[in-house]
């Protein structure tokens, strides 16, 4: 079938409703994929929800074992004991997990939220390594109640460091995709003006066009990772 005849008088109405048809589908394209990463950011959200409640019980063995160890090392009866440290240390960590469960279950990817989580979730691992080596300095004396504590710690340790590594990858999948749906908001925004402009024609414009430039790079406003930054200019060489 051949192809439909214009005048040329037509020609370019039918070149503009083409443009803005295509924009349009380009808007459902942007729901559709918007859907999509929507559905992706609420299954780390579960991830997340599943994988803090396996914190809660460690803050509890946490402060059992403190408990345990200011008993048994005469912490109680103001004895210099070379388990402070390690107490101290198990004290700095409770507060760290207890600092993340409230964090977590905030929302502010920009804000000191966000700032706050990427900083909780770099001193939790430091916090832990700190444990671990204190854990190796202390000498049980073959004291059988010292031993198993020491022991519990060290496996508690280990699945701690898993814990808020998994939960790091969650908060920095979610934080991710959210941008990415801020991209898209603004790009659909921008395509409502864009139609409205081309559908009225030259009738509201005078000698300048209405409709700002689209800034690709004003995507930076939306940054809250160095990562994310380097991938732009990487993109958008060295914007």
């Amino acid at each position: 079938m051949s192809e439909q005849q214009y005048d040329r008088s037509d020609l370019e109405a039918v070149r503009l409703k083409k443009v803005v048809v295509y924009l349009q589908a380009q808007q459902e394209l942007n729901k559709l994929t918007k859907a999509h990463l929507n559905s992706v950011i609420a299954n780390t959200n579960e991830a997340v929800v599943l994988i803090m409640e396996r914190l809660f019980p460690s803050i509890t063995l946490l402060s059992n074992i403190v408990e345990r160890f200011e008993t048994s090392s005469g912490r109680k009866k103001k004895v210099k004991s070379p388990f402070d440290e390690i107490v101290q240390e198990n004290k700095e960590l409770i507060k760290g997990l207890k600092d993340l469960t409230d964090l977590c279950s905030l929302d502010d990817i920009e804000g000191a939220a966000a700032i706050s989580r990427r900083s909780i979730f770099e001193n939790l691992k430091k916090q832990i390594t700190r444990l671990d080596k204190a854990l190796t300095r202390i000498k049980t004396s073959g004291n059988r109640l010292i031993v198993g504590i020491v022991n519990e710690l060290r496996k508690l340790s280990d699945g701690l460091n898993d814990v808020v590594c998994h939960l790091q990858f969650q908060d920095i999948t979610r934080q991710q995709l959210e941008i990415v749906c801020k991209y898209l908001d603004d790009s659909d925004q921008y395509i409502d003006l864009l139609c409205e402009c081309v559908c009225r024609g030259d009738a509201h414009c005078e000698h300048i066009c209405s409709v700002p430039e689209f800034d690709v790079d004003s995507i930076h406003k939306y940054y809250v990772m160095e990562i994310q930054r380097e991938v732009h200019r990487q993109v958008r060489g060295g914007a």
